[in-house]
């Protein structure tokens, strides 16, 4: 047995004596303690959001965390069977004071956790789960009177959350339509077989090969996923059966992507890559998002050490960083997002003038069009080959270079040890 406790939630091994696996009175004791924080914290909003992955004993704490916030005095929306973003999503966009996750990620059947949500679907921030964690130890929390007692509504949120991914401005459901895909999944046993099916259906994936969808809870493989678990998936691309697989984890908080050759695109690099793509179609300054450029360290260096004698030190230079090499890495995705943007002819037109002005600096001609200067035509031939030839390879690197991936590496000084990231706790397996 195990129990594990922590400012954003409390998780353990099912069954066992109290304090020694997630009982159920353990649940009942964190559940009260965090309603009891959230009523200090938003004393006006007594709604909450209850969602779970499809793991074994997610019923039973279900119920018992639904109980427990209803006798606190708190109305409970309980939009079942849901993903982790989802749940997130749905605090704010009902409007509630918080939210409960029961899932315990990537570990294994025997395992659940409360993930324990603010009221902007967040977790809570290193104050307000000691608040928690010490209103729990002291059991220091009032049930409602009978006349105070909440009520439960159940709604499925996951329509929301696909009408809100379909809302984004860069989310081009034709481009993807046209490419006629064929995309292979699998979502472990869990709510991801509800999900992701119907996300890619939105986007307008048709041929859809699903592995393990069915949300039974009993897990047909270890479900991190990691190489070794995802022999099914890796093989059946590799035989040449998909175009692309996606991989994830009971509560779909971690995505895994398989390559047309069986092999692993790093989970490291997802937020890298769709970070360069957002940033390559979003003109304009993006240095100053600095929640951007924090989950793009923390996606790299969250498991290192940092170099500085403290935190001030490291900020700072964190900081220098950014405002030494920022602007070079927006510039290249300008640049990136234009080259992108050009036609064929314009590619051509392009290169011309390159080869033009460099090989008769006295005439400098400027032309706009596809009709070259017919003199120089004639003349430079194989000089005129040579260049379309290097203005390709040029755009070729433009287009290949992962700028990005540059920009955070500019950071890997400012640690003494660079390792693979870690997870927080409770994506962790134990």
């Amino acid at each position: 047995m195990a129990l594990v406790k922590s400012i954003s939630g409390i998780r353990g091994t099912i069954g066992g004596r109290v304090a020694e696996g997630l009982s159920p009175v353990d649940v009942v004791r964190f559940t009260a303690a965090y309603a009891t924080q959230r009523k200090a914290m938003i004393p006006d909003n007594k709604t909450i959001v209850v969602g779970r992955d499809a793991r074994l004993s997610g019923e039973m704490v279900d119920q018992l965390v639904c109980g427990t916030l209803i006798g606190m005095g708190y109305d409970v929306i309980n939009i079942g069977l849901a993903t982790t973003p989802t749940t997130e999503l749905a605090v704010t966009g009902l409007k509630a004071a918080g939210g409960i996750i029961l899932t315990a990620s990537h570990n294994p059947k025997q395992w659940n956790a409360l993930k324990l949500l603010n009221e902007k679907g967040e977790f809570l921030n290193d104050q307000e789960g000691k608040e928690v964690l010490a209103i729990a130890e002291a059991e220091d929390f009032n049930f409602a009177e009978v006349d105070d007692l909440g009520h439960i509504t159940h709604r499925d949120y996951l329509p929301d959350h696909v009408r809100d991914v379909m809302a984004l401005e860069l989310v081009d459901k034709a481009a993807i339509e046209a490419k006629n895909y064929t995309v292979a999944i699998d979502c472990v046993n869990s709510i991801g077989g509800l999900a992701i099916p119907a996300i890619l259906r939105a986007l307008g994936v048709k041929n859809i090969i699903e592995l393990n969808c069915e949300p039974t809870g009993h897990f047909a493989h270890n479900p991190e996923p990691i190489p070794q678990n995802l022999t099914q998936i890796s093989d059946l691309m590799r035989e040449g059966k998909a175009d692309v697989g996606f991989v994830v984890d009971p509560d779909v908080d971690r995505l895994a992507i398989i390559c047309e050759d069986g092999e692993m695109f790093g989970e490291e690099y997802t937020l890298v890559s769709v970070a360069d793509y957002v940033l390559s179609h979003t003109p304009g300054n993006t240095v100053s998002n600095i929640d951007l450029v924090y989950y793009l360290l923390y996606a790299r260096y969250a498991n290192s050490t940092i170099a500085s004698i403290s935190e001030e030190q490291f900020a700072y230079k964190v900081f220098s960083t950014i405002f030494m090499y920022g602007p070079t890495w927006e510039k290249r995705l300008e640049i990136q997002s234009k080259v992108r943007s050009l036609t064929e002819d314009e590619i051509i037109v392009g290169t011309k003038r390159i080869h033009n002005i460099s090989m008769n600096p006295s005439i400098a001609p400027t032309t706009d069009t596809l009709d070259e200067l017919t003199t120089i035509n004639q003349q430079m031939t194989d000089g005129w080959k040579k260049s379309k030839l290097e203005g390709y390879g040029i755009l070729e690197s433009l287009l290949t270079t992962d700028v990005t991936e540059q920009f955070i590496g500019k950071f890997k000084k400012l640690f003494i040890t660079v390792v693979e990231p870690t997870l927080p706790w409770w994506d962790m397996e134990v």
